[in-house]
């Protein structure tokens, strides 16, 4: 990866895993992170898919309920560039470290915090993940779900908080450009809600037009935007040029009778009421034809397509492995796995990076002394209970 971000302190003071992919997202484009956890680490980092969020950082344990952990934490901030924390916003002013508080002490830091609902309004100060902020309150998993299933969706671990840290991450960047030419650093907020809002925007444009959710795939909206079960599994595909795709998609269906039938016109008459019947003409071709049949015929007939992969099957795709989409590392829990990359290249690098997650306390030692503390000091801390350390 690219060091793009060489030379820029950031001091996390994260918790879940929303404020944690912002911290990933910075220290993976080369920021210098110091990542100062509870003493007893935080949950995430005990979870199978938490090495994913902390890698690469240096983990710094601190009391925070001990003055000299403040003193400490503190002196970081002193230094640093980006402060970044998903603590909910009465924990920060608790402890003094809420924009206002800070602003004119280091007015070149960028305060960088995520919540659960926002800053103002009846919510601002109750508890919030992604289940609940992003996919519940946001109307993603109802307008997901299917109307025939009489349940609501499972949503998939941490969507919400991958998109919400990495717009946030996106703030921090550009607040740091913005400090280039003025000097100044700047508050800089996001929530869970709304980020699924602003992912959920389709939906909540198309209700308020009229058109109702949730659906199903026998009424999708557009029968071209849809998944079809074939002999042996089931494809999405999706088309937006009906000139160009609408033969295609029935010509490798074996619906080729179907050419120029007059029902079928224009992008309009495959969908809204129209797209019921479609789907069922559509379903009766894809039913007779396999996977791989349907994969090849609409990908040479340049259609948008793909069979389903679970996430397992992900790890050993030749596509994803051509593009260097995955990172090994040794996990916490002694075992080597591959792990989603970075999404961003850039300059044409495809080198697979090599991460590994911190152990808990592995740098405070490292990062005391960095920041003048004296061996004495260090072991006062240590033995105090004021910082966790390893080897020492």
């Amino acid at each position: 990866m690219v060091e793009t971000l060489k030379g820029i302190k950031v001091v996390a003071f994260t918790r879940a895993a929303a404020g944690c992919c912002c911290v990933k997202m910075l220290t993976e484009f080369g920021a210098d992170t110091v990542f100062v956890e509870p003493v007893k680490g935080i949950p995430l980092r005990y979870l199978n898919f938490g090495d994913f969020y902390i890698n690469n950082q240096k983990s710094v344990p601190i009391n925070m309920r001990d003055p000299k952990g403040v003193e400490f934490m503190h002196r970081l901030l002193e230094k640093a560039d980006v402060f970044v924390s998903n603590y909910r916003n009465g924990v920060l002013k608790t402890l003094g470290l809420d924009y206002e508080s800070l602003k004119d002490k280091y007015p070149k830091l960028i305060h960088a915090t995520i919540s659960g609902y926002g800053t103002k309004g009846p919510m601002k100060d109750a508890p919030g993940f992604d289940v609940t902020a992003f996919w519940g309150r946001a109307g993603l998993s109802s307008d997901s779900m299917d109307k025939n299933a009489n349940m609501p969706l499972i949503v998939p671990q941490g969507t919400g908080d991958v998109a919400c840290g990495e717009n946030l991450a996106m703030g921090v960047i550009a607040a740091l450009f913005d400090r280039t030419r003025t000097g100044k650093g700047m508050q800089v907020y996001t929530s869970l809600y709304s980020v699924g809002l602003f992912l959920n925007n389709s939906q909540i444009i198309d209700q308020q037009l009229g058109v109702k959710y949730p659906k199903t795939r026998k009424d999708p909206g557009r029968a071209m935007k849809n998944t079809f079960r074939c002999k042996d599994g089931w494809v999405q595909t999706m088309t937006l040029n009906f000139d160009k795709d609408f033969n295609s998609i029935l010509k490798v269906a074996h619906l080729d009778n179907l050419i120029g039938d007059p029902r079928w016109k224009c992008m309009e008459d495959t969908e809204g009421e129209n797209a019921i019947e479609l789907t069922e003409i559509l379903d009766s071709g894809f039913a007779q034809i396999t996977v791989q049949e349907a994969v090849d015929g609409l990908t040479a007939a340049d259609v948008a397509v793909s069979k389903y992969f679970t996430g397992l099957d992900t790890v050993t795709d030749e596509q994803a492995e051509a593009n260097t989409y995955f990172s090994d590392v040794d996990t916490l829990k002694g075992k080597r796995i591959r792990i989603p990359a970075n999404p961003i290249k850039f300059n044409g690098d495809e080198t697979l990076d090599e991460y590994r997650a911190p152990q808990l306390g592995e740098h405070t030692v490292e990062v005391m002394k960095e920041y003048g503390y004296s061996d004495a000091e260090i072991d006062e801390y240590i033995k105090n209970g004021t910082v966790v350390a390893q080897g020492r």
